[in-house]
């Protein structure tokens, strides 16, 4: 009984999802990510002294193809990172937490059987928040950010709705507007503004990378 009722499951889902196709016009499809990052060190020669960090964060997506391997698609992003610089009588942490939004158009072109490479063109808005505890004058600052920039993707489609991809936590080029806040508990000690072109991916490639999915929606039969 049991094999029947996950064989029925099975046929139901394939028939449900049979007009799920990557690239396809109309194709809707929703999408996810994590990012999850750890480091530590001591430092010589007692080794007293030493630094964790850790960096955890997860994305949502909605997208559709506006035409044909052209996927328009908008993002939501979470990111919480935590920094512990210990010695042997204190430990200062530095906690961290990032919210931002984003739209972009992403170009599509299949290079092999299953694999698609990408580019994206788009923009993004980010507020992050930063605070240190532990310590008698507690630093705190905030931030807002606007990019636009580039972003590489490299997708695997592992089976009729599923597609794998991996991809920059950062842009791998963009043009980025910053405004920002520093204070302690006596008030603001700074304000900031700054421009730039940056190409973050590329300071250390293997620490921002991402893996995510995409989940193919069921099209209407035409």
């Amino acid at each position: 009984m049991k094999n029947v009722t996950i064989f029925f499951i099975i046929s139901i889902l394939n028939t449900q999802y049979i007009h799920a196709q990557f690239g396809k016009q109309n194709q809707q499809l929703i999408g996810g990510s994590f990012n999850l990052n750890t480091s530590a060190n001591k430092t010589a020669p007692n080794f007293t002294s030493q630094q964790k960090n850790g960096v955890l964060g997860i994305g949502i997506s909605y997208g559709k193809f506006i035409k044909k391997n052209t996927l328009s698609i908008f993002t939501i992003n979470l990111m919480n990172s935590v920094q512990k610089n210990m010695n042997t009588t204190t430990e200062v942490r530095t906690i961290s937490n990032i919210l931002s939004a984003g739209y972009k158009k992403v170009y599509f072109k299949e290079i092999a059987k299953n694999w698609f490479a990408g580019i994206g063109v788009g923009g993004n808005i980010l507020f992050q928040t930063m605070a240190q505890k532990n310590i008698p004058n507690p630093i705190q600052s905030k931030n807002y950010d606007a990019t636009m920039g580039l972003t590489p993707i490299l997708s695997y489609q592992i089976s009729n709705r599923f597609i794998v991809n991996i991809q920059p936590s950062t842009s791998f080029l963009n043009v980025n507007y910053q405004y920002g806040t520093v204070s302690d508990n006596t008030g603001i000690l700074t304000k900031s503004n700054s421009l730039s072109l940056d190409a973050g991916f590329f300071n250390s490639p293997l620490n921002n990378l991402s893996i995510g999915f995409y989940y193919l929606l069921k099209n209407k039969i035409n």
